[in-house]
């Protein structure tokens, strides 16, 4: 098996917020209602990203990291937001 890695598109939003929810209801959480919008926040890159691993046209999970600013490390650093795969 050959994973890709790439960038969310936004004909992605679907699957990325199902997988989203099968993170939160493991968690027993709930999925906030502005999920959809922080997705579509995050495909510009300015604060964030949404990674996906697929393997031909099947996504087998995600990444979403966002980027903060701190001045102990002089700029910008990634954080880790959420990591979700597949079953």
């Amino acid at each position: 098996m050959t994973a890709n890695i790439r960038p969310a598109l936004p004909s992605d939003k679907t699957v990325c917020l199902e997988l989203l929810g099968k993170l939160v209801e493991a968690t027993e959480g709930a999925i906030d209602t502005h999920a959809g919008e922080v997705f579509d926040s995050l495909l510009d890159g300015s604060r964030g990203q949404v990674l996906l691993a697929e393997e031909s046209t099947r996504v087998l999970g995600l990444a979403a990291v966002s980027f903060s600013l701190a001045m102990r490390y002089g700029g910008e650093y990634c954080q880790l937001e959420e990591l979700v795969q597949t079953p």
